[in-house]
């Protein structure tokens, strides 16, 4: 059996190794999922010490709270004063955030070199397949998370519902049952990099939101700033997940049918067709739905009378708000809950083809839950 100190560099060595076993790849996934694993709890505690407190992530906070956090807190009946609050929204949610972000950076960064042809082809295609790797690795961290808070914790079934498991799994099944075989039979292929760059590349939309959370829309400098990262963030995902993301699709399929690679065509298009239903009807579209509803909301707002009343002007302002809460806050369930009531509404689903509204009530209100939780906002 190898010793423990000789995996750093027996890792290095097939990381580079162009005709790697999928059982030395799969070592560099797994070392990736133990490595982000720690990295996330190390980095949560260096960014606290870092920003907690800091005048510009706290009046952040606050301004969170104001907007939906308060009323998310009342939900689930947990009691907490304004300041206990944001006190748990600096200390967990901010810095969680951001170590995910780093991560997705970090797998796109590895794809540069090959997509700008720089140094050795090798050595820059070995790159790319370690933020393939990296990619898988996490995803490995986060079903294990998503299955330990599902099956071995208290109420898991109300934290994560089976169908958000089974989305949640779905949006990882794409690297999972694909990124393994591709390094192994097509390590070199520039469109898998492109692939691999455009996915980890959410890393610019989180920060994008991110950012926008930080900004003050009240002001005009700051809607004007949001507007502009929204605008960025839905160019994104048009680019990535729709545009790109079909042409280079196509073009793998060519390439499988070209080598008469038949198992990757069939489970590829599988996964790929799963995937671009994924991006479409839970990112794209309700990303843009939301920014022009958001425009819409804006422009109103902006066209008041000089001589509008007090409480119109705080009416337009609690309206461009709701707007504001409903565009920058990612949240799966509702996208899922707002398809599933799209879908009843065009077609009169039945009843009993889709969630009862009592159900709905209550998957509406334990998300809430879910969020807090899966954050460890808990009352000490």
């Amino acid at each position: 059996m190898r010793p423990v100190r000789d995996y750093p560099v027996y890792l290095l060595e097939i990381a580079f190794k162009e005709d790697a076993t999928f059982y030395e790849l799969l070592a560099i996934a797994l070392a990736f999922a133990v490595f982000w694993g720690l990295f996330f709890e190390a980095g949560k505690v260096l960014l606290r010490r870092l920003t907690h407190g800091r005048p510009w992530l706290r009046l952040a906070c606050e301004r969170e709270y104001e907007r939906s956090a308060k009323t998310m807190f009342e939900d689930i009946g947990l009691t907490l004063t304004k300041e206990e609050a944001v006190e748990r929204m600096m200390r967990d949610q901010w810095p969680d955030c951001i170590v995910i972000i780093s991560q997705h950076a970090a797998g796109s960064i590895l794809c540069i070199p090959s997509l700008l042809g720089m140094g050795d082809a090798s050595w820059a295609s070995s790159l790319a397949c370690l933020g393939c790797l990296s990619e898988i690795g996490w995803e490995f961290e986060n079903t294990a998370e998503i299955v330990y808070t599902r099956f071995f914790t208290v109420h898991g079934e109300k934290k994560m519902p089976n169908l958000i498991v089974f989305l949640l799994l779905l949006h990882h099944s794409l690297a999972s049952s694909l990124g393994l075989p591709m390094v192994i039979h097509y390590r070199n292929l520039w469109v898998f990099h492109q692939v691999v760059f455009d996915l980890q590349l959410a890393s610019v939309t989180l920060i994008l939101t991110e950012y926008s959370k930080l900004l003050d829309i009240v002001k005009a400098n700051d809607l004007w700033k949001f507007k502009v990262c929204n605008f960025l963030m839905l160019a994104l995902y048009v680019w990535t997940r729709l545009i790109h993301w079909i042409y280079l699709s196509a073009h793998m399929m060519l390439t499988w049918y070209h080598d008469k690679a038949w198992t990757f065509m069939a489970v590829g298009a599988v996964m790929i067709l799963l995937f671009s239903f994924f991006n479409a009807v839970f990112v794209v579209i309700p990303t843009y739905q939301r920014y022009m509803k958001f425009l819409r909301v804006s422009a109103e707002h902006d066209s008041l009378p000089l001589d509008a009343s007090e409480k119109q002007r705080r009416q337009s302002i609690i309206q461009l708000e709701a707007a504001r809460e409903v565009l920058v806050e990612y949240d799966l369930e509702d996208r899922i809950l707002s398809f599933l009531d799209s879908l009843n509404d065009r077609k009169k689903v039945e009843r009993r083809m889709t969630l009862p509204p009592r159900a709905m009530q209550t998957w509406r209100s334990t998300r809430m839950m879910r969020s807090v939780t899966a954050h460890g906002w808990k009352k000490d």
